[in-house]
């Protein structure tokens, strides 16, 4: 299809960096990029991984990704844990069985994080490389339907170049394999959110109808000890960029020992958007964060 908006606009995946532009990715038809473990026919040979058909926890990698922006989206740029590239703020808005991980808001598209600390028996659930598109930052005139949100940003993942993925030095195959789309869903901003950050008035609140696509994985709970996690992926033509990003990780055997961080009281719970854009009142406190940069 042709470029569904000018590049003035576009939005770059963001699991990435933070210029003054939102991007994301690419991808190869879902399921492309070489064939499937005879022996694990559902998960591409990839036991450390939850395979992209299962619904780890109760929820679809789709449901996940949606909780993922909500997650990032939920909160306030101070103390970020994509702003930062330390990863000593990886445990905010943290909750539940699945902790979140991501890229980094900066120039460069690149950070080691070496102080990230996950309570044991957690699972982990990031972006390779993703985007979402909506109507509020910035704003759309007029508006854009659902559709056309999911083709924009249906567009924008069509871009990806490249996608790799090692933990503990051991590749994850076929990492094409693993693409998700979600939506419609909404969001609760808080004020001095990444949206204000990129210069969208935009007050604390519920907004919605956001349509989200990209590359997610969801790693199984990691033995306590010392674990690295390295991921990139590439965004071709017309954007031309690429995030690239380790995390050293520390799971501590004792989660007693970690506070976890969870959006703070008062913070609305995220309803999730049916077909027709009503709100059937599921209701979560996840946060969630636009892939994209501007």
């Amino acid at each position: 299809m042709s470029h569904p908006r000018t590049l003035v606009r576009t939005r770059a995946s963001l699991c990435a960096a933070g210029i003054s532009l939102l991007l994301v990715l690419n991808a190869l038809p879902a399921g492309a990029g070489g064939p499937r473990s005879v022996d694990d026919p559902g998960n591409g040979g990839n036991p450390r991984v939850f395979p992209p058909g299962s619904s780890p926890y109760g929820s679809s990698y789709g449901d996940w990704s949606a909780r993922w922006w909500q997650w990032a989206y939920g909160l306030p740029v101070a103390g970020h844990p994509l702003f930062d590239e330390t990863g000593a703020d990886c445990g905010a808005g943290q909750s539940g069985p699945v902790w979140f991980l991501g890229g980094v808001f900066n120039v460069s598209g690149s950070a080691t994080r070496t102080m990230c600390s996950i309570p044991a028996g957690k699972a982990l659930y990031f972006p390779i490389i993703n985007v979402e598109w909506d109507n509020v930052c910035p704003a759309e005139e007029p508006p854009l339907s659902v559709e056309e949100l999911r083709a924009t940003a249906a567009w924008f993942m069509d871009l990806a170049t490249a996608l790799s993925c090692e933990l503990d030095g051991v590749p994850i195959e076929n990492p094409f394999a693993y693409r998700f789309t979600a939506g419609p869903f909404g969001v609760d901003i808080p004020s001095g959110s990444i949206w204000e950050f990129f210069g969208c008035a935009t007050p604390a609140g519920h907004y919605a109808p956001l349509m989200a696509d990209g590359y997610f994985l969801m790693l199984k709970p990691l033995a306590p000890g010392a674990h690295v996690l390295h991921f990139s992926g590439t965004i071709g033509d017309p954007v031309n960029f690429t995030l690239e990003i380790t995390y050293e990780l520390t799971v501590v055997p004792d989660h007693q020992n970690l506070v976890e961080q969870p959006l703070e009281p008062g913070v609305e719970g995220v309803r999730e958007l049916g077909a027709a854009g009503e709100i059937p009142g599921r209701v979560t406190t996840w946060g969630r964060m636009k892939s994209t940069y501007r």
